[in-house]
């Protein structure tokens, strides 16, 4: 969400898009917005038993994958790849989480969820820099470097040893 508004203003320059900085704002609104259903729908599809969560975070990072590859093939259906992107992603995150909590023994599941919350914390922090940064080489640099996280991603949860 960071630099979607930066994004569409660099697609009006290029001459991609059209829109007028009111349909910017309500474009980053609605992309927004559409993040606050994939709490509960993220919470359910980790319960489906043929899925699991394993499974739901693996298909659901797919999907941003793919969203994004799309969004940088062809940058006329940003708002709605980068809907795909994000509520996905917050779908399979919020199955990481339990995934995670899960997965280890109740003797160290203090210590390990902490030190993860830790880590995604200054993760998120420094990615906000990160970020603006690689977006003054080029609008698709961000875009770029997150098809290749979510490649790196894909691989290492297919490599998750079982489902919780």
């Amino acid at each position: 969400l960071l630099i979607q508004t930066v994004t569409l203003l660099k697609l009006v320059e290029a001459g991609k898009i059209s829109l007028i900085p009111r349909e910017i704002m309500m474009s980053s609104l609605n992309v927004s917005l559409s993040l606050l259903i994939s709490n509960p729908i993220g919470g359910y599809i980790g319960e489906i038993k043929g899925i699991g969560r394993k499974y739901a975070m693996l298909i659901c990072y797919f999907i941003c994958f793919l969203a994004n590859l799309s969004l940088l093939i062809n940058d006329t259906y940003y708002e709605t790849c980068q809907v795909v992107i994000l509520f996905s992603g917050n779908v399979a995150y919020n199955n990481f989480i339990t995934y995670f909590t899960e997965i280890f023994p109740t003797s160290v599941r203090d210590t390990s969820v902490s030190f993860f919350c830790f880590i995604m914390r200054m993760g998120g922090f420094i990615s906000q820099f990160l970020f603006l940064q690689l977006f003054t080489f080029g609008y698709e640099v961000p875009y770029f470097i997150l098809l290749f996280l979510l490649f790196v991603v894909v691989l290492s949860i297919y490599n998750l040893p079982y489902d919780t």
